[in-house]
């Protein structure tokens, strides 16, 4: 008896203390709930002063530059995702803005102006005139960089003109740090002439639109951006005389004259376009990159009066010249570039550079003693040494460790080769000959972009993308340099800003900075309220990435001025242009940082001149603003 007595009375326990435990479980979750609730309801009240902080920290992190910029974006935007600031519906939808496809298009077509050497002739043509006139080569140079810099980005403008502009600074004798800021100068305020002119124009357009503007035309800001333009130049005329650094020394390594071009020779195979008339007649070797130091004839090398020589069959020119060039040059009939042995197997044949390691190629033997032709079926196309010319031709060249050999062959071949320990380094060759038969078609397609959305035929986004796959077909530009043109990292800081720019929406932080500012714009004058967006975005684009800056100001100036009865679009087109208005430090754009590094300049080069500008270039800015909207 004592056994069932004892079992039930353990029942009576457990069930007793299960009932307790799921009642302390029950107020425990309860409590739980209770508590999220609350923290939830916390988070609601003041989610748009956290966005706001958040924001802050963002531009701290990119004032800091402990990360790449887009790297520090996708992080604050996955903060914004995590908070549950930004719906996924809201999200994904940022991902359809026709900004970053248009970016991404006119990338692309710059490239295809680049690969069929639109850029390159243009700036020779320049250098051409600047022999004769050389200040008048200067003007015509600013106003190149300028107006190229508004149908095309800028970054490759500056980059391409960067060794040309140090040549004419030896024309000139003057101090190439004196011109180098005024072609990136140049190349900012093209970008403001036209809406396709820097993606910081586009993004701004897309974000308006998405905010119910009207979207704006290709020319709309073309007048504002012509006050601009002739007054930032007009400032570097009168104060850089006194504020430009006159410091001869050395220019960076990457853009000194000779440096990154190749030794060699141009064989002359049959008679035909090359051999009759002059050599100055003869475009091939006319180009920038080419520059002729003599002409082996008749078993002897002329070095005077190379321009006035009519060429035979078997003449071989000594030429100094860039990869692009060297690699144009062999792809025409009737040349030979290089040593006359080698790569005479069948199949592909590509370029590679190759660095000379230390052994028996790098002890004073001639180049054309070596057998690399007859061994590995490998030919020479060129030889480069930092800082010097390697010789006074190919044939004699004495190769030292560190040198560089441009070299054409089979993958076979070159692999045989490199497995030799002879040389070390051996990449395939970045450079890529040049299309310049194309570039009437690389032209007229960008023509067409800009003709088109002037009259609205069609979207600029659209016409961009169709003129992209018009490139692509006429082999403009081939598939991989196409989408090795555009630059990943400023599509994904767009996207990544646009969700940033999403959650502010989404938290009514931006209707808590319009409500804040409203009091103190309603007491200004159109014309003060324009100077302060202005120098407000411009200050910010000295430290921080100006589509970052562009993404949060739009739609805060957009409800700005809907609350003051300000026009919107006038101050929309405020942030653009100091979103752009970066002249004060080397970091704030990408062209600035270009001629940072070719010039040597101090950071400090950039506060003297720069402030200035951006204090006379933003004040004309806004009162042509002020005048062109009616304010």
């Amino acid at each position: 008896m004592a056994a069932p007595r004892i079992n039930r009375f353990v029942d009576r326990q457990i069930l007793f203390c299960s009932w307790t435990q799921s009642r302390w479980f029950r107020v425990l979750e309860t409590r739980i709930w209770a508590h999220e609730e609350m923290m939830a309801g916390l988070l609601a009240s003041y989610e748009a002063p956290i966005a706001l902080g958040l924001v802050f920290l963002l531009f701290v992190m990119f004032v800091w530059e402990k990360y790449p910029a887009n790297v520090t974006a996708s992080a604050g935007a996955a903060l914004f995702l995590v908070l549950g600031f930004v719906p996924t519906d809201k999200a994904m939808a940022v991902f359809s803005n026709s900004a970053p496809l248009t970016i991404g298009a006119m990338f692309v077509l710059t490239g295809a102006l680049v690969r069929t050497g639109v850029l390159e002739n243009v700036a020779g043509m320049v250098l051409d005139r600047s022999k004769k006139y050389p200040r008048l080569a200067l003007g015509v140079f600013l106003l190149a960089a300028l107006a190229a810099s508004a149908f095309m980005n800028n970054t490759p403008v500056v980059l391409v003109l960067i060794p040309i502009v140090i040549r004419l600074a030896a024309a000139l004798d003057i101090a190439s740090t004196r011109l180098l800021i005024p072609i990136s100068y140049a190349a900012i305020l093209g970008g403001t002439l036209t809406l396709i002119g820097t993606s910081t124009n586009l993004l701004v357009d897309g974000v308006a639109r998405e905010q119910g503007l009207a979207s704006f035309s290709i020319f709309e800001i073309t007048p504002v951006g012509l006050v601009a333009a002739a007054t930032g130049i007009g400032t570097m005329l009168l104060l850089g005389k006194f504020l430009l650094p006159d410091r001869r020394e050395e220019n960076g390594d990457l853009f000194a004259d000779g440096d990154g071009e190749f030794l060699s020779e141009v064989t002359i195979l049959a008679d035909g376009d090359y051999t009759q008339k002059p050599i100055e007649e003869i475009a091939d070797f006319n180009q920038p990159g080419v520059r002729i130091t003599g002409v082996r004839t008749d078993g002897n090398v002329v070095r005077k009066n190379l321009q006035d020589i009519v060429l035979k069959k078997g003449d071989s020119l000594i030429v100094v010249a860039k990869s692009q060039e060297l690699l144009t040059l062999n792809e025409r009939e009737g040349l030979r570039v290089g040593q006359r042995r080698g790569a005479a197997g069948e199949g592909e044949r590509i370029a590679v550079e190759a660095v000379v390691a230390p052994g028996r190629m790098s002890q004073g033997t001639p180049l054309s003693s070596l057998t690399l032709g007859r061994r590995f079926g490998v030919r020479v196309l060129g030889v480069h040494r930092h800082k010097h010319v390697a010789g006074p031709d190919l044939g004699t060249t004495r190769l030292r460790p560190a040198d560089k050999l441009l070299l054409e062959g089979t993958p076979e071949a070159l692999d045989e080769l490199s497995d030799q320990s002879e040389l070390v380094s051996v990449t395939r060759s970045t450079a890529r000959a040049f299309r310049r038969t194309k570039a009437p078609l690389a032209l007229l397609a960008l023509g067409l972009v800009v003709f088109l959305a002037a009259f609205n035929v069609m979207d600029i986004g659209i016409l961009a993308m169709i003129a992209v796959a018009a490139i692509l077909v006429l082999r403009c530009i081939d598939e991989d340099e196409a989408w090795g043109s555009i630059d990943g990292g400023i599509l994904i800081l767009i996207f990544a800003m646009l969700i940033v720019g999403q959650g502010l929406q989404e938290t009514g932080a931006v209707m808590l900075v319009v409500e804040t500012v409203t009091p103190v714009m309603s007491m200004v004058s159109p014309f003060v309220a324009l100077l302060i967006v202005y120098a407000l975005a411009s200050t910010l684009t000295e430290c921080v990435t100006n589509n970052a800056v562009a993404v949060i100001f739009t739609p805060i100036v957009i409800g700005l001025g809907q609350q003051t009865g300000i026009e919107p679009r006038a101050l929309v087109v405020a942030v653009m242009f100091g979103a752009s208005a970066s002249f004060a430090t080397p970091i704030g754009y990408q062209t600035n940082t270009l001629v940072y590094g070719a010039g040597n300049y101090r950071f400090s080069d950039f506060v003297k001149i720069g402030l200035p500008m951006n204090i006379v270039v933003g004040l004309a800015s806004c009162y042509a603003i002020y005048l062109y909207y009616g304010m």
